[in-house]
Formats: C-alpha cells, sequence, structure tokens
C-alpha cells in the first residue's frame, strides 16, 4: 500500500560505517525497498477510527485517511500539536509546518525530532488508554523513537567489522549486516507500518 511503502522511505536508518560513504547509498535503497522483513508481522486490522485530515507536515498534501481507532485518532491529536509546535519538528519540517519533497531526508533532523517525540510519551499514552489498538500502536511509538536514532548514529552498528565489511565490497561482495542491526531495522519497518496505519499526521513522504 502507497503509504506504508512510502513509510518506509523514512526507515533508512543511516549508514554505521561513516568512512564509507558509499555504503549509506545502498543501505537506504535497502531500507527503502518493501519485503525486507524475514518474518511476516500479524496484519493489521481495518482501521476503524475516524476520518483525519493533516494539517501539519507533509501529510497535509495528501487526502484524509481513516485512523487506526479512536485512540489513534486522539494520538495524531497529540503528534499534529507537537509538529506544529516543537522546534525539532520546525527543523525538520520547515517554519510553515510542511516539508519540501526531497529524495534523502535529513537523518539528524529526523532523530533529534524522535527524541523530542520520546520526551512527550506521557500525551501519548494518555490518549491511547483504554484502546488496544492504540496501546500496541503506543509500543510501536517507542520501537521507533528508541531504536531509529541508534541506527542513525551508529549506536547500532550495520556491520561487525567495519574493515571486513570495506574489504568485501571492495571485491564486489555483500558483507553480512550485523544481527543487532539487522534485528533493529526489522522492528523499526514493522513499527512504522503500524504507525502508519494508526496516525494519518504521521511523516510518510518527505
Amino acid at each position: 500500500m502507497m503509504r506504508s511503502s512510502r513509510a518506509k522511505t523514512l526507515a533508512f536508518v543511516g549508514a554505521a560505517l561513516a568512512c564509507v560513504a558509499a555504503l549509506a547509498v545502498g543501505v537506504w535503497w535497502a531500507l527503502g525497498t518493501p519485503g525486507r522483513v524475514d518474518s511476516a508481522p500479524s496484519p493489521l486490522p481495518s482501521a476503524s477510527g475516524p476520518t483525519v485530515e493533516a494539517t501539519v507536515g507533509p501529510n497535509a498534501s495528501l487526502p484524509p485517511v481513516a485512523a487506526g481507532s479512536s485512540g489513534c485518532a486522539r494520538m495524531d491529536e497529540v503528534l499534529s500539536s507537537l509538529m506544529g509546535n516543537l522546534p525539532q519538528a520546525r527543523a525538520l519540517f520547515g517554519a510553515d509546518g510542511r516539508s519540501a519533497s526531497r529524495e534523502e531526508p535529513d537523518l539528524s533532523a529526523w532523530a533529534d525530532f524522535l527524541g523530542a517525540l520520546r520526551e512527550h510519551r506521557a500525551e501519548f499514552e494518555q490518549a491511547a488508554e483504554g484502546d488496544r489498538e492504540a496501546e500496541r500502536s503506543l509500543e510501536a511509538l517507542d520501537t521507533v523513537t528508541r531504536l531509529q536514532p541508534q541506527l542513525i548514529d551508529g549506536t547500532i552498528p550495520m556491520y561487525d567489522d567495519p574493515q571486513d565489511a570495506r574489504e568485501q565490497l571492495a571485491a564486489g561482495r555483500t558483507p553480512s549486516q550485523s544481527e543487532a542491526y539487522t534485528r533493529a531495522t526489522q522492528d523499526v519497518s514493522v513499527a512504522l507500518d503500524r504507525l502508519v496505519w494508526c496516525l494519518p499526521t504521521w511523516p510518510v513522504s518527505m
């Protein structure tokens, strides 16, 4: 589905090998391509919440869509407010709250934005209370805000042995990613699918 596929674009988590710039391009393509998760997650239910029109962020240019549930709609109100007021959101989406389309998102600004959302978790938790699907989506938000910044800054390295990976690439071979990196990117991919399903304002294009 279009929103899910475009969400994967924001699932690109940077190059853990800053000294090998070419690796970043390869990882961007890999994580921007659907179908990288080895074990398929449980299918999401049909969205049952009210139809929401995003008014801030890149989704403001997209048609209205249904929130995943009533609790998801409440969470989306929190997200929309934060995207309109947080300085980290303005740095990412621009002063008018709507980012211009660009081929590569500003990963550092995205990580800062996720960190800011993490600081406001209590507001999302209050909005999700009593709605199981929204509570599951809160867990997905926890996953994204916790793991993506670590993938972006290299705290979770792409390769266990960067030098060996560099040599394999030079020889035309594909080095194996670290287990921690593979697991984290899979977890983020699944979590992003749920956030896109739950929150109409969650950024799906940059």
